[in-house]
């Protein structure tokens, strides 16, 4: 049997466990400090001869102690005081006992919480990040055709957002939305990333002459204004009403844009104007 993290699967049963190098040598990190689950590890990966396993893990001086249970005590007392410790035959059944035994523990109890201590979630940090790059668009492309110059902390979101991390996603979407300036808002850029999807490249503000003259402007050659109606529309897809009142008050310093009946706009007036003359796409 396996579960399955983000998208990748991981063995949960001890005795498939001890097949799984990788995974089991994560495991045997964990319990470092456990001298017991150390203990019965040792006795699952390499078990004793029928000999040995009284002197190793059964005797109260033990080699390796484990906690045998009181059924599995009560056999060994038994063999110890019936005369039969010495026939191996019935200390293979102790054996085949304690390994039940131990292996049940695992499943039941040590791996669960092993799923959810550091040295698992940091194996799994590493695997899922790299499966995500392995399945998800350039972070250069995608920066490319967003128009985005952090690529480092775009790569992050196209992570977050690839593994379905939706509060880490949307929290670096949003920040990156505002800091970038970004036609797309938060949830529309998770959106667009999610799956490992490359976004199509931005469509940039039409500020032709001759859509700005149907804006209302009659400087429309004037390179500031080319700009600054630039990051109006930019503002404005990026959803930032800060940056938005800002832009329109910068572009009436330089010109104030008029209707065809010669009236002064105001900033719905003029994002209206600039939606039909298609200079927001």
């Amino acid at each position: 049997m396996a579960m399955k993290i983000e998208g990748i699967s991981y063995k949960d049963k001890i005795a498939e466990m001890l097949r799984d190098r990788e995974l089991l040598d994560v495991l045997i990190e964990d319990i470092q400090k456990f001298e017991i689950f150390k203990n019965m590890l040792r006795f699952l990966i390499s078990p004793p001869r029928p000999s040995e396993v009284y002197v190793q893990y059964l005797s109260p001086q033990a080699d390796y102690p484990v906690n045998a249970g009181n059924r599995i005590d009560a056999h060994v007392r038994d063999l110890l005081r019936n005369g039969g410790s010495d026939d191996p035959r019935l200390w293979g059944g102790i054996i085949q006992l304690l390994t039940v035994k131990l292996k049940r523990d695992f499943d039941d109890s040590i791996i669960p919480a092993f799923f959810k201590r550091p040295a698992f979630l940091a194996h799994h940090e590493k695997k899922a990040r790299a499966l995500a790059r392995s399945k998800m668009g350039s972070p250069r492309t995608v920066a490319r055709n967003l128009g985005v110059k952090n690529v480092a902390k775009l790569e992050e979101l196209m992570i977050a957002a690839f593994l379905k991390r939706d509060s880490v996603a949307e929290g670096l979407a949003r920040e990156l939305s505002r800091a970038e300036r970004m036609q797309l808002d938060g949830p529309a850029l998770v959106k667009s990333l999610r799956g490992g999807g490359t976004p199509a490249p931005r469509k940039q503000p039409d500020t032709s002459d001759r859509k700005l003259e149907k804006c209302g402007f009659t400087r429309t050659s004037d390179p500031r204004l080319k700009d600054l109606v630039a990051d109006l529309a930019e503002s404005y897809m990026a959803r930032d009403r800060v940056l938005v009142t800002a832009a329109f008050k910068r572009i009436t310093a330089i010109e104030a844009p008029k209707t065809s009946a010669g009236k002064a706009m105001g900033l719905d007036a003029l994002l209206k104007a600039m939606k039909t003359a298609k200079v927001i796409g």
